[in-house]
């Protein structure tokens, strides 16, 4: 099977499942996308590997797993999340001439969702639909800062030998307090960037909104109304998946 063929097929058995067939055989699955069993099973074996189906013994079908369903919801959460960002990065960037990025928390790592590109351009240091550590940057510390200590020490253990664990924690714990964080001079790139996290109806901590430009405009006091208006408008974002601040 062709690698192209071998990917639609993947995709066929994935979309096989529907609420009225959320259980199916292995011929069952092989009918509904026309291939023979052997094949399919195949198939089905790398989906169960990569925990996207499990088999049930006692019914003896396939099922989808909460692996599946995770990414459902976090589609769900993305298009709503810049639906609702969209307009207000607009806003923040036309006043401040910075870019704006919005960054939504996927398992281990951050995935920019949205970007609203200011006058001083960042020279692709960030593209929309990157995916990127939670240990680096100003919108990743943001969002591990949040997070509980197993998790925290689980990201800990990807982090290279040579990046001391004991100032990161100082860094996350620096956040905590003051509510945001600011990073100069991002991966020795000549910007800075300050974020604020983005909070659910549980008051967890789901995405983080950054404002990054030229380092020579992120002085103290220059960042100082960057604060002002990620705050407020973070907070409006937070309210709307329904927050309620303290």
């Amino acid at each position: 099977m062709e690698s192209f063929e071998k990917v639609e097929s993947t995709l066929s058995i994935l979309s096989s499942f529907t609420p009225s067939h959320n259980e199916q055989t292995l011929a069952e699955i092989a009918s509904r996308i026309k291939k023979d069993e052997k094949e399919t099973k195949i198939l089905i074996d790398l989906l169960v590997e990569n925990q996207f189906i499990e088999y049930r013994e006692a019914s003896q079908k396939y099922k989808l797993t909460h692996k599946v369903y995770y990414l459902g919801y976090v589609a769900r959460c993305s298009l709503h999340l810049q639906e609702i960002a969209h307009p207000i990065m607009k806003k923040i960037s036309g006043v401040t001439n910075q870019t704006v990025n919005l960054f939504l928390l996927q398992e281990n790592f951050r995935i920019c969702i949205e970007q609203s590109i200011g006058n001083d351009t960042v020279n692709g240091l960030i593209e929309k639909g990157d995916r990127l550590p939670l240990w680096t940057g100003a919108s990743g510390k943001v969002l591990l800062a949040y997070q509980k200590e197993e998790f925290k020490k689980e990201i800990f253990r990807t982090i290279p030998p040579h990046i001391k664990i004991v100032e990161i924690n100082k860094k996350l714990e620096q956040i905590r307090i003051k509510g945001y964080c600011w990073e100069e001079d991002v991966r020795n790139s000549g910007f800075s960037a300050i974020a604020f996290p983005i909070f659910d109806v549980d008051g967890k901590v789901m995405a983080s909104l950054s404002i990054t430009g030229p380092t020579h405009h992120f002085t103290r006091s220059s960042i100082t109304p960057y604060e002002g208006l990620l705050k407020e408008h973070c907070l409006l974002i937070s309210k709307a998946f329904g927050y309620r601040c303290e």
